[in-house]
């Protein structure tokens, strides 16, 4: 990813975080966003291994595993 691209995103992560909490807490709340980040990376990773048969035993359409593929990891 491009340097430029990863401030911008954490810095404006960061925005969304309230000021006035404690330092500890902001960290606390920058922590559990990386891990959502990574569980989201973690489970897109684990959706483009899945074969077309178990895809459709979980009812997702090629569509719908394709947009969920596209989408960047900070996106829900």
């Amino acid at each position: 990813m491009d340097h430029q691209i990863a401030q911008t995103m954490l810095a404006k992560s960061a925005a969304t975080f309230p000021p006035r909490l404690p330092m500890r807490d902001r960290i606390h709340a920058l922590l559990t966003l990386l891990a959502a980040w990574q569980s989201r990376m973690r489970s897109r990773r684990r959706l483009a291994e899945m074969d077309a048969h178990l895809l459709r035993d979980i009812g997702l359409s090629d569509e719908q595993v394709r947009n969920e593929l596209e989408k960047p990891f900070w996106r829900c």
